[in-house]
């Protein structure tokens, strides 16, 4: 039987319907010659041929309703009806960090090029490079004074030490002002470090190098460098790659304008997404078109707010308050990634009424009666992981090696560690020895709450909280 059967669509072959016209022709026309090389055969071939054809798109037809069967725009639609839509293509975005002349302004076409490729990105903003909004600032302790008070406001937040009693030096006081920033680092949004072999010059970052921040120190304290972050993007789409540091070549030069770089890792882009990449997304979300369950709250944010990397989503069923601090009856969903107003207006949309929203963010949006609601969900804490690798490797090991260990252990980081997964030392082996050469490998790794380099590293898992998300960048991997 051909056609829609109750076991699904049964196409009809060439050869049997070649065959079957045959049959038809001998039925009604007996003595017709269907030899091979009779024209008559040659006019049952053209007919046969055609309504293959047909039968070959009702099959296509058929295929078209169903997610793994259905190719190109027909699987667009299918998962429409999921509200999956396939991901376009994109372009690779990078912080670049500009030094020059205070005051020097820096035009949205302004480009640099990524060091020894033809790889540019052009910035998306114009900005003024200014110490005023700065993502890293070298200071000098320029006076020494001993029972001294030194200040730094740092995003209006006033910084003191007091030098204390004699005999006091410029790497005394530097060291001192560091230590108190690190103190305050969550308030302050920055980091503080000084070299190796202390020289009395203070290093402040950003904690997130793509935000700027403003640091006024007192008379006593010289600025010697500064950094202000331009936003860029790839002029090319596509998973284009660029590692923090190689995009430090000018190519629309601008007087007062020294240097640019990146500090940290480009955020890659991507190519359109594939019928097998969308068919295992759909199949991973398929509870995206739902509401209100923890799974589909945690669907529809990754899905449909741009910019959201990682997101999970816990619930308090009880009457009482959890070990978490959640009150009763209510949802928190911790979000990587995405803008705050975006997250907050989907979270509306999909989250049950009259169940609470539980986290540190809270965000004021308006219903369609106009009516405010505050909507609260976490961001989780960021850690730092550093990574110090020792490799011994044999003459196969090539040129690049290193580089890419380093996109094999980025790979993989963003794969299996997301908000509240361990760090697991062993995981890092499989991309290293997939690297041709290498013989021998030690990894040892690091935990920071902020961008300070840690001061020891570990052989053995770290654990990252319910409420953390661990976060890799090339920047914080090194080879002994």
């Amino acid at each position: 039987m051909y056609g829609l059967t109750k076991y699904g669509f049964v196409m009809k072959r060439g050869d049997v319907i070649l065959q079957e016209i045959k049959d038809i022709l001998r039925a009604k026309f007996p003595n017709i010659d269907l030899s091979d090389d009779s024209v008559n055969l040659d006019f049952v071939g053209i007919f046969a041929e055609e309504l293959a054809a047909m039968w070959e798109v009702a099959n296509g037809t058929y295929n078209s309703q169903y997610p793994q069967s259905a190719e190109g725009q027909p699987l667009d639609n299918v998962c429409e009806i999921n509200a999956i839509t396939r991901l376009g293509e994109t372009a690779s975005k990078a912080v670049l960090s500009a030094k020059g002349t205070e005051g020097i302004i820096i035009p949205d076409t302004f480009i640099a090029q990524k060091e020894g490729t033809n790889i540019q990105f052009r910035a998306t903003e114009s900005i003024t490079i200014t110490k005023d909004l700065t993502n890293k600032m070298i200071l000098e302790v320029t006076t020494v004074l001993a029972e001294t008070d030194y200040v730094i406001v740092i995003n209006e937040h006033t910084v003191t030490i007091n030098s204390g009693l004699a005999p006091v030096t410029k790497e005394s006081i530097s060291i001192q002002m560091r230590d108190e920033i690190n103190a305050l680092t969550d308030l302050l949004k920055v980091s503080a470090e000084i070299p190796t072999i202390p020289d009395g010059t203070l290093t402040i970052l950003s904690n997130d190098l793509d935000v700027s921040f403003i640091a006024v120190p007192d008379v006593k304290f010289t600025i010697n460098d500064f950094w202000t972050p331009i936003h860029t993007e790839c002029t090319e789409v596509g998973a284009i790659a660029a590692s923090s540091g190689t995009i430090n070549e000018i190519i629309t030069p601008i007087v007062g304008l020294d240097s640019v770089i990146n500090f940290l890792d480009a955020e890659e882009g991507r190519e359109i997404e594939t019928d097998t990449e969308l068919r295992q997304r759909r199949y991973e979300n398929v509870r995206v078109i739902g509401a209100a369950t923890v799974e589909a709250i945690r669907a529809r944010l990754l899905n449909e707010v741009a910019g959201v990397e990682q997101c999970k989503v816990y619930e308090n069923e009880e009457d009482f308050t959890d070990p978490q601090g959640r009150p009763p009856h209510s949802v928190e969903a911790l979000v990587l990634g995405g803008d705050d107003q975006d997250i907050a207006e989907k979270y509306w949309l999909v989250k049950a009424g009259g169940i609470k929203t539980f986290g540190s963010t809270p965000i004021v949006i308006y219903d369609s009666m106009d009516n405010p609601h505050t909507i609260n969900f976490s961001r989780p804490v960021k850690v730092y992981i550093w990574l110090r690798l020792t490799l011994t490797t044999d003459g196969s090991f090539p040129p690049n090696g290193e580089q890419q260990v380093t996109n094999g252990i980025l790979e993989m980081a963003a794969q299996d560690f997301g908000i509240s997964d361990d760090v697991l030392i062993q995981k890092f082996y499989c991309p290293i020895y997939q690297v041709q050469g290498v013989t021998s490998a030690l990894v040892e790794i690091a935990a920071t709450y902020d961008l300070t380099p840690p001061g020891a590293y570990v052989q053995t898992n770290i654990t990252i909280d319910e409420r953390e998300a661990s976060v890799f960048d090339s920047s914080r991997i090194t080879y002994l």
